[in-house]
């Protein structure tokens, strides 16, 4: 603990919409950012923190709980960061010498925070800003004289640049030699490029905004360079982490709207790379002729990240946990893959080399994505099983269509991928060949489903064992046609 007292007020009420998701869930050295910079406050021994939430305030209060630290509601949050600070400032308990104002995009280590508090005890400013290379970065650390002067900030005074303005002649800037300190999460770009754990800074990587597929492709095409796609970025971020697929070069796609579209043609449903999981959930075509997808698109994590992701990084990305995945295997996928000079048609079934492995050759990039339209007696449904249904990664998915007959629950022919269970999708030959073979009452999809136990041969991994998937593959497929012939007994 200091004995000089500091109060630290985190700024995390606002909805990140330039982000796309919430930033104060986006991952940072292990933990989430919101939980990073409450670590680093107490670390630096600061005596009071509080928490100004607003947007997704209770899911954001649960994540923290651990910490025992104070929230603030901020209903106002629309109004800006200076409505937030307003709040926080009123709600400090203790006296505190040092306060600190960071905002939740903003990570900055103890180590900072600690040469901040020392040289205020030091100087007696008015204000510390810690400076990189001559550039002026985050948190400021205020002096309690000028408390009320913060209570009374406002957007149109220029918000906290209003009150340094005021003090300037006051104010003392420390070089913290950090490059930290220059963090400010506003956009994906300046997220995937400034992560410490990358070991890269911003100057160091190259982003490039095409306005068009061919110029896309003329980026794409640089041999010199390594050079990566940036859609969604919800799959880039993670992989940068581990230490996979950092480019000297982002191309950044996310506004290219001529790949983000879902229409009918005479050879079957086309939908653009950048067509989003919100897109597909919007969609009355796919709920329409295409079920199995868009019902997999509702399963996919939390609202931010079906705003983000798109169904070309998510077979781009070739995760076998990709929810999409599966549905596309039953509606008999073809994808599009366009260079600079030449384009070819690929089926989903040979796409697909190992995890995290596709045919995409050098040069390439999915450009189109085509699917089977289910007919009038077809139906499809999605099942997952996950840890959390919010943000959850796949344990074990299944995709179903059937076609089905005039006859009592009567199936002509059926399809059934299981994803996240193997390296790649899994489909069931055999449940598919007994889905014909009778009625499917309740004794026969029993059948079915322990057929699925014995020819599923999932793995081991992180998330579970290779006996709680073949187990759970063979009751999210039971259940699924249970659903199923609810359904169809009922129109």
């Amino acid at each position: 603990m200091n004995e000089f007292k500091t109060a630290g007020i985190l700024l995390a009420a606002g909805m990140s919409s330039r982000m796309g998701q919430l930033k104060a869930l986006l991952p940072w050295e292990g933990r989430t950012l919101i939980q990073y910079q409450i670590e680093q406050m107490k670390k630096a021994g600061t005596d009071e923190i509080i928490v100004i939430l607003g947007y997704q305030a209770e899911r954001l209060q649960n994540i923290i709980s651990a910490f025992h630290v104070k929230t603030v509601i901020n209903e106002k949050y629309e109004q800006g960061k200076s409505s937030s600070i307003r709040k926080g400032i009123s709600s400090l308990q203790e006296e505190a010498e040092g306060i600190f104002i960071s905002a939740v995009d903003q990570p900055v280590p103890a180590g900072v925070l600690n040469k901040m508090i020392k040289h205020l005890k030091e100087t007696g400013a008015a204000a510390v800003i810690p400076i990189y290379k001559n550039k002026r970065g985050h948190p400021i650390l205020f002096h309690e004289s000028i408390k009320n002067d913060l209570l009374l900030i406002n957007e149109e005074t220029l918000g906290l640049r209003g009150v340094i303005s005021k003090f300037q002649q006051q104010t003392a800037y420390l070089d913290v030699n950090d490059p930290s300190v220059l963090f400010n999460f506003n956009k994906p770009e300046e997220y995937f490029t400034s992560d410490r754990r990358l070991q890269m800074k911003v100057s160091e990587i190259d982003v490039v905004t095409p306005k068009s597929v061919k110029e896309c492709l003329y980026f794409l095409s640089d041999k010199e360079k390594r050079v990566r796609l940036l859609a969604g970025g919800t799959d880039a971020v993670v992989r940068m982490k581990d230490g996979i697929g950092r480019p000297e070069t982002w191309i950044n796609i996310k506004g290219m709207d001529s790949l983000r579209y879902i229409r009918e043609e005479s050879d079957g449903i086309h939908i653009g790379p950048l067509t989003t999981h919100t897109d597909i959930i919007r969609s009355a075509l796919l709920w329409e002729k295409a079920d199995v997808l868009a019902s997999a698109s509702n399963e996919v994590g939390g609202i931010q990240i079906q705003n983000m992701g798109t169904i070309g990084g998510n077979l781009g990305t070739a995760s076998p946990a990709g929810d999409t995945i599966p549905p596309l295997f039953v509606l008999d996928a073809q994808i599009e893959l366009s260079s600079l000079h030449s384009k070819r048609i690929v089926p989903i079934t040979e796409f697909f080399n190992g995890p995290g492995n596709t045919v995409l050759q050098p040069g390439e990039m999915i450009t189109n994505i085509i699917i089977r339209p289910q007919a009038e007696n077809e139906i499809g449904i999605f099942e997952k099983l996950g840890p959390r249904k919010a943000q959850s990664i796949s344990i074990v998915n299944v995709a179903i269509s059937l076609k089905m007959g005039e006859g009592p629950r009567e199936c002509l022919e059926g399809k059934i991928a299981f994803g996240s269970a193997g390296p790649t999708i899994i489909r069931a030959a055999k449940c598919e060949r007994m889905l014909s073979l009778g009625p499917l009452y309740d004794n026969t999809i029993r059948d079915i489903a322990d057929i699925a136990w014995k020819e599923v041969m999932p793995i081991t991994d992180g998330r579970a064992t290779a006996k709680y998937r073949r187990s759970m593959a063979s009751a999210l497929l039971a259940r699924g046609l249970y659903r199923l012939m609810k359904r169809w007994d009922e129109k």
